[in-house]
Parts: C-alpha cells; sequence; structure tokens
C-alpha cells in the first residue's frame, strides 16, 4: 500500500484544508489539520469544571466545524469512533468518560505517539485563525489544545508553540488556543 502524508478535504473559511496523515491503516486513515485552523476556548466557562466529554470545543468539532467543513459526500466518509477518556499522566484530574465522535482532538498520549519529537508537534495558524485573536510567539509559532485533563478541572493539557506537550494545562476559557482537529477517514477516498 502506498503511503500517503498528505491529504486535501473539506474547507474552512473558504479555503481548503490540508491534513497530515498521523496512522494509515487497513481501510481507513487518522488525519490531523497541518495547520491550527481556528482559535477557540476549550469551554466557555471559566468557573465549572469541564472534560474533554462536557466541553463546548466537543460539541463546536461535531456540530458546527463537521457540518460546515464537509460536504454531504464527505460526511459519510467520515468515521465515527470510540473517544477514550484518558488519564493525565501527571494529575489524577477526572478525564470524564469515554465520548463517540466524529471529529476530535488528540490526548497527551496520542500527541506523543504520533508525532516523534517536539519540532514535529510545532504549528502555525492560518490566516483566518490569526485574525481571531491565535497566540503567536516571536517565531510566528502557536500552542493548540489536547483533550486530556490539565492538573485541576479548569486547565486542559496542550501543545506548546515550542512543540513541547504542557500537562498542567492552561485555563479551558482561554480563546486564544488553537484548534488542530483530528478525524478518521475511509482510506478507499484517497484512490
Amino acid at each position: 500500500m502506498e503511503k500517503i502524508d498528505y491529504i486535501d478535504y473539506g474547507t474552512y473559511k473558504g479555503e481548503t484544508i490540508k491534513w497530515k496523515v498521523l496512522k494509515q491503516e487497513d481501510n481507513r486513515l487518522l488525519l490531523i489539520t497541518d495547520k491550527i485552523i481556528e482559535s477557540l476556548p476549550y469551554n466557555l466557562s471559566e468557573k465549572e469544571e469541564t472534560n474533554w466529554e462536557k466541553s463546548t470545543l466537543r460539541k463546536w468539532l461535531n456540530i458546527d466545524f463537521y457540518n460546515s467543513a464537509f460536504d454531504v459526500s464527505e460526511r459519510k466518509d467520515i468515521l465515527e469512533c470510540d473517544i477514550e477518556a484518558e488519564n493525565n499522566p501527571m494529575y489524577s484530574t477526572d478525564p470524564g468518560s469515554n465520548t463517540n465522535d466524529k471529529i476530535f482532538i488528540l490526548s497527551i498520549k496520542q500527541a506523543s505517539k504520533y508525532f516523534d519529537s517536539d519540532e514535529e508537534r510545532i504549528a502555525k495558524g492560518t490566516e483566518y485563525a490569526i485574525e481571531k485573536g491565535l497566540f503567536r510567539d516571536n517565531k510566528l509559532r502557536s500552542w493548540w489544545w489536547l483533550r486530556s485533563p490539565g492538573e485541576h478541572g479548569r486547565a486542559t493539557a496542550n501543545v506548546h508553540s515550542d512543540g513541547t506537550i504542557l500537562n498542567h494545562g492552561i485555563p479551558v476559557f482561554y480563546n486564544s488556543g488553537g484548534v488542530r482537529p483530528v478525524m478518521w477517514i475511509k482510506l478507499d477516498l484517497v484512490d
């Protein structure tokens, strides 16, 4: 089977979405957006504890993003899958329950597994995400959310702009955080 590194699939805010292939197996591909495509909080409420299952980002990805970024034929090839509520390896924060999603974001464990180095995790934002207020460091790199909980229920783990994974996390209501959607698609669409 020929190895696939990148694929264009769907559009967001008028731009074709470029996806990096994280895993290729049998009849499906695991994809993450090549760039940070949006700047949103993980959860809108700063006062209540949250996790992936209850987050407003999860709802946004699986309703708003899913319905606006993909047409009907593209949506039928996106696979719904079980998403594990993984613990943070450094803190005992409640990760919530497993979910069933079409679009999700990586966990701490997955961000370590699918990227060989901090350098590979470094990401920049699209023009749209930057206009929305995406944080950028002096090298124009940005941080992005992970779904794993942080050190407490009002913080969520993230990938720092230098590519390191921050287990302690960032407050969930920060709206300068980057979103890199992840999904499984049927492999036959790229034949």
